[in-house]
């Protein structure tokens, strides 16, 4: 009787399993019918409306591809009102009029390549980088009398108008946009004084430059920025950059006769807490066209637009072609140096 019962008890117990497994079953073939009347009017929205999804990818990967350039464009070492004869310069011919056509023929040449990068890729900040040395100055030294016609507060006023004229064509360009600036910075031959000071502090009283900056630039709806030190600092593009007109800097010829500066002396400096991950080194001074671009550092002697004059001819200084440059930064690096000729 007990074993009776008990195999009663198993039959049933059997027959309940079954029950649930099939009530089971008949749930999960409900629910993935459900799945799948869900996944075919997926189907059929995308089916209706499959352009408008692929616009918008392909959008989203355009913006995502486009990667800004920024642009500094360097005015330095000009000496507008410095005469100088081919005769005693190598055959390089500069006076106030060959200098305003090789200033504007510069900012025309990099109104060009800005809008021209432009047309392919966003343009980001661009800084426009007074060096300094834009006078010649008679009261520095004696002989400069012999090389520019006019006294300093008079020369001031021609180079002050030519500042206007170059920054009148930029202000209608693609050089300014929301994103410029400009920085100016000091320089040895603009000074009220013969002997140079030591001090930046006395040096800046003293300055043509700030004079000029001063008086021009607030002219303009550019923000700007007057450097007090010798050293200015920058971040362009993701860039850190030091400008220096380059009066502090030696200079010297490598063993293969290019220009080169004191990399121990620069060290020295750019190690200093205000200068440490600077990028990107640029200074004037030497009218010397140089760079040396690599990732993680880069190197730029400006040039000038007075070219060879009898000094740098006498010294036997690289004959190199009036030029200034403009430095085009992407990724947050020196992509490329323009060498802005202007013979």
């Amino acid at each position: 009787m007990n074993e009776d019962l008990r195999g009663l008890r198993a039959l049933q117990f059997r027959d309940d399993k079954i029950k649930k497994l099939k009530s089971a079953l008949k749930a999960s073939e409900s629910e993935l019918s459900l799945v799948k009347d869900e996944l075919a009017a997926t189907k059929a929205v995308a089916l209706h409306r499959p352009t408008r999804a692929r616009r918008r990818s392909k959008l989203a990967s355009a913006s995502r591809s486009k990667v800004a350039n920024h642009f500094i464009l360097g005015i330095t070492d000009n000496h507008f009102t410095q005469i100088v004869e081919p005769e005693t310069s190598g055959g390089n011919l500069h006076n106030e009029t060959v200098a305003r056509g090789r200033i504007r023929s510069v900012f025309e040449q990099a109104d060009a390549i800005v809008r021209d990068v432009g047309k392919e890729s966003p343009v980001g900040e661009i800084l426009l980088w007074f060096g300094g040395d834009s006078m010649v100055n008679a009261d520095l030294h004696p002989h400069f009398r012999r090389i520019t016609p006019y006294e300093p507060h008079e020369e001031l006023s021609i180079v002050e108008s030519i500042f206007e004229d170059i920054l009148d064509f930029a202000s209608d360009s693609s050089l300014v946009t929301k994103a410029t600036r400009i920085h100016g910075s000091l320089s040895n031959h603009g000074r009220d004084g013969k002997k140079e000071d030591v001090s930046a502090e006395i040096a800046f009283r003293r300055s043509f430059d700030v004079t000029l900056y001063r008086h021009v630039f607030p002219r303009y709806n550019i923000p700007f920025h007057i450097e007090p030190s010798y050293w200015g600092v920058e971040q362009v593009g993701g860039v850190k950059t030091c400008l220096h007109h380059g009066h502090r800097v030696s200079l010297k010829e490598n063993s293969l006769g290019l220009p080169m500066p004191n990399w121990g002396q620069l060290n020295r400096r750019l190690s200093h807490p205000r200068h440490r991950g600077t990028k990107l080194f640029m200074h004037g001074h030497f009218h010397t066209a140089m760079e040396a671009i690599n990732d993680s550092f880069s190197y730029v002697s400006a040039g000038s637009t007075v070219g060879q004059d009898g000094y740098s001819y006498d010294l036997l200084f690289p004959d190199n072609i009036p030029s200034q440059p403009l430095i085009q930064i992407r990724d947050g690096r020196v992509l490329k140096v323009h060498r802005l000729e202007c013979p």
